[in-house]
């Protein structure tokens, strides 16, 4: 009897235990809960806008979202509610807390709101990967075509008339239109004999994913119905994926309609009248446009821009403007909520969270600089942004894809030679913006190429800083001494002056895996700190006239990319080497000698 009463007791004593333990849980792990909570509620906020602009944008085209994507958003509203209840009360249910967290003044009321924490959480990492993709249904007939009066176009006259002439074809049925965000494409339609309005089933505008035209309702065009489908994207795999008969580019404005455009927003006054002021609008418009032969002009940069100075009367107004949108235009905010915001919506299309990064990599390059498409993949990989992996020409192919993917989202522009790839000015400025959080951690990357920089920049916090990018300045000495922790990319190129760097500037740098000092003609002397850099995966040395390489470079147990002029002789501890693929007795294994070109 004894022996079952023990038995019993100590089932008891367990359920107990365990019963005890998984109530005190909400408190001991209340505050790594409340962290998580607080990580995951911006991006339970980002996919709710998201979708609700994509069924925004369907709606305008006749389409009406699904029950599904309703349902979503309601719960993630709600959800939303709740978590910004339990953050508000986050303070004072933390100040109950004692004894490291292990104990509360009040437990039961503590218990309770641990239980909600725990909850809601779980709820909003379910919810979050339940998200739709924003399925839509036809409500009904297609919108009727109707003429709009309009103001005439300017510069997109040939592609308006060689659209028209496309859709009087009979094997079109179905016309892609692709370019970069921030053009207003009108489709004039009449009626003709040859071609009736309502045979034009759907003018999609701006899509992002392929549509299955008979799930919305819209028979597939044949040359028996004669139906015609045009659409617009930002992509050129969209028009792929559509199975476009054909597929036009809507080409940027060369420098003359793009002047014209810019100058519209000043009818009715006298701004332009200032000779000074005139020539100061000139500058803008060629930011706005984003230089080199030929300029390429952005329609809705030169719009919301020329809107913004139409009224300002005085130079340093103008200058101010030049200025902003020289260092950043995220900080100008007709340009942030009217542009940055709207070309992001390409950049929150890229499905790969990879091509996110690679793409917000491609700002640290020199504005309308030609970009080495070798240079970018061998970046990318020492970044790890891409995994090498242990195959490194399908590696070197999966960076060049990505290249190709950016291109075609119209995202990164072809240059006159296939080796090369640019970025426009504005798309520039919006990739800053996304990796400075938008705009709030300004630091994160630092940009100052082509800057006339005649000594380091000022630096609020040099721990934020991530990537760091200096290029065609006329620093001649560096001899600061920063606290990098965060630093994993430092390009400090093509500089005639910069004859010194100090030894101490390499100090405190423990993650940098990117040192591309090449081109800097008269740079003879690397300090031995630069054996620091053990994190170092990529350098650059090439065309520089260094004479003596640290003896420490047998650290660099990760490098795999080294550059440097293998023609010539060099000093390392105290002997005359010859280079080139005897690099490897100094400890660097699978080390690669190249001379990229940037710029």
């Amino acid at each position: 009897m004894g022996n079952v009463d023990s038995s019993v007791l100590s089932s008891g004593l367990q359920a107990a235990k365990k019963l005890l333990f998984e109530k005190a849980k909400y408190i001991l792990d209340l505050e790594d809960h409340l962290k998580d909570l607080e990580k995951v509620k911006p991006d339970l906020e980002d996919a709710k806008v998201y979708l609700q602009e994509k069924l925004e944008m369907n709606a305008r085209n006749g389409l009406r979202r699904h029950e599904r994507c309703k349902d979503w958003i309601s719960k993630v509203e709600a959800i939303e509610r709740k978590v910004t209840k339990l953050l508000e009360d986050k303070t004072a249910e933390i100040e109950r807390l004692s004894m490291c967290g292990f104990c509360s003044s009040n437990f039961f009321l503590t218990y309770c709101y641990g239980k909600d924490v725990l909850e809601t959480l779980e709820e909003v990492q379910s919810l979050l990967p339940s998200k739709p993709s924003g399925e839509v249904v036809r409500t009904g007939p297609p919108p009727r075509i109707e003429e709009i009066a309009t103001e005439p176009t300017v510069g997109l006259e040939k592609m308006l008339e060689t659209t028209w002439s496309l859709l009087m074809e009979k094997d079109v049925g179905i016309l892609g239109l692709y370019g970069m965000g921030g053009f207003e494409v009108v489709i004039f339609v009449w009626v003709s004999r040859d071609l009736q309005v309502e045979k034009i089933q759907n003018a999609i505008d701006d899509i992002w994913e392929k549509m299955d035209l008979k799930k919305i309702g819209i028979p597939l065009p044949s040359q028996e119905n004669g139906s015609k489908v045009v659409f617009t994207t930002r992509s050129k795999d969209v028009c792929a994926r559509m199975r476009s008969h054909h597929v036009l580019e809507v080409k940027k404005l060369d420098e003359e309609n793009a002047w014209e455009l810019f100058r519209r927003n000043f009818r009715g006054n006298n701004t332009l009248s200032d000779p000074e002021i005139l020539k100061l609008a000139r500058q803008l418009c060629e930011k706005c446009e984003g230089s080199g032969p030929p300029c390429e002009g952005l329609p809705l940069a030169l719009n919301v821009i020329g809107e913004t100075m139409a009224y300002k009367t005085s130079v340093p107004e103008w200058q101010c403007a030049i200025d902003d949108l020289d260092s950043n235009a995220g900080g100008y905010p007709e340009v942030e909520d009217e542009i940055l915001k709207i070309l992001k919506f390409s950049y929150d299309d890229l499905k790969d969270e990879r091509v996110k990064q690679c793409f917000q990599y491609c700002a640290l390059f020199p504005q309308d600089a030609g970009i080495d498409k070798d240079v970018l993949v061998e970046y990318w990989i020492s970044e790890r942004i891409i995994d090498e992996g242990g195959d490194r020409k399908r590696t070197i192919n999966e960076g060049h894809k990505i290249i190709g993917d950016l291109v075609r989202a119209c995202l990164l522009m072809t240059v006159d030679t296939s080796e090369k790839v640019k970025m426009h000015d504005v798309l520039r400025q919006m990739a800053l913006w996304v990796a400075s959080s938008f705009g709030e951690k300004d630091e994160n990357f630092i940009v100052k190429t082509c800057a006339g920089l005649k000594e380091m920049p000022k630096v609020t916090d040099w721990k934020a800083v991530r990537r760091m990018s200096l290029g065609r300045n006329e620093i001649r000495d560096i001899s600061i001494s920063p606290d990098c922790l965060n630093l994993t990319t430092l390009l400090l190129t093509r500089s005639g002056t910069l004859v010194n760097i100090s030894g101490k500037f390499f100090q405190s740098m423990p993650k940098l895996v990117i040192l591309d000092l090449s081109t800097n003609i008269n740079l003879a002397k690397l300090p031995e700190e630069v054996s620091n850099l053990v994190s170092l995966r990529h350098l650059d040395l090439s065309r520089t006239c260094l004479e003596n390489l640290p003896e420490g470079l047998g650290k660099f147990i990760q490098l795999r990319y080294f550059a440097l002029r293998v023609d010539r002789r060099y000093q390392v501890n105290g002997k005359f080497e010859r280079l080139g693929d005897k690099y490897q007795e100094y400890g660097c294994f699978e080390t690669s000698f190249k001379y990229p070109q940037v710029g």
